[in-house]
């Protein structure tokens, strides 16, 4: 198999992974008296006084109740204020700038109906601060139901990429890390870009909790609101996420099922962060348990 095909399964599990929160009232009333004028004689007939003028009282006006600017919403974490995610990419990109000055493991795991078949995914990251070294590993299956782990190793100068399809070796290749590869690497230690579309897809409810005593945002949906499918297509949508005051998104959960309109037929994500002391070895090296029998010690 040449070097290009695992890079194709690579995409189409990347594409596939794509189509894959009373009133008041009130009581006026009024009553009078006559009082008749002593009599002064008893041939005298008597003359009433003055009928007294009835004062009415009015009725109080119930003050409206103004409606909260969305623009006035008190902020929680980056582009998440208490009427919701306000600005998805922003706080994709400080779930970033946290997982990078933080030590720690993110996971995550795909499962989806396609066509009938299904496919899963399991990518682990884990990763010094600063992204200085980086041990990234995928294993999944493709539709075309090969098994295969793409492992990508990272210090600060070099890039390792190593597949494996079937038990054999597909890929084992070297490169510096470039710009272009460092924002690769950050995109794979954070999953930055599918927690960004995962937050622009639903009508999320905020709420503050605390959690182990931190201060955290609870996002919650179950109304899809995403471009990527029609509305009508989507039977049942669920999310939830679990954010810090400064963005990291500590965890993540979607749910989706669609009709028959679309070939994605369900999916279910979940994304964990755990923030831990890591030791890399500066060498890129394949852990044992990705490398194939066939393999020879590099």
């Amino acid at each position: 198999m040449s070097a290009t095909t695992p890079r194709r399964l690579v995409a189409t599990l990347a594409v596939a992974a794509l189509l894959v929160l009373a009133g008041c009232s009130g009581l006026t009333g009024s009553s009078a008296t006559a009082t008749p004028s002593p009599s002064p004689t008893a041939t005298t007939t008597p003359t009433a006084t003055g009928t007294p003028t009835v004062t009415s009282t009015p009725t109080p006006t119930a003050t409206p109740t103004a409606t909260p600017d969305p623009a006035d919403a008190e902020q929680l974490a980056p582009g998440i204020t208490t009427a919701g995610v306000v600005n998805a990419s922003a706080t994709a990109a400080a779930h970033e700038a946290r997982v990078a000055a933080t030590p720690g493991v993110s996971v995550l795991t795909t499962n989806m109906s396609l066509d009938g078949e299904q496919v899963t995914a399991r990518e682990r990251a884990v990763a010094t601060a600063n992204f200085s070294r980086v041990n990234f590993v995928a294993s999944y299956t493709t539709i075309e139901g090969t098994d295969t782990t793409e492992f990508v190793s990272a210090n600060a100068t070099t890039v390792r990429n190593y597949v494996v399809a079937n038990e054999t070796v597909q890929l084992d290749s070297y490169q510096n890390r470039t710009e272009t590869f460092d924002r690769v690497i950050r995109s794979l230690a954070t999953d930055s870009r599918v927690l960004e579309q995962l937050l622009a897809t639903g009508d999320f409810t905020a709420a503050s909790v605390t959690v182990d005593g931190e201060s955290m945002v609870r996002l919650t949906t179950e109304t899809y609101a995403g471009s990527q499918y029609d509305p009508d297509a989507v039977e049942s949508y669920e999310a939830r996420l679990l954010v810090g005051p400064d963005g990291l998104v500590h965890s993540a959960r979607e749910d989706i099922v669609l009709t028959d309109a679309v070939s994605l037929e369900s999916r279910q994500r979940a994304y964990q962060f755990t923030a831990e002391s890591v030791d890399l070895p500066p060498t890129l090296q394949v852990p044992p348990e990705v490398k194939s029998d066939d393999e020879t010690t590099n």
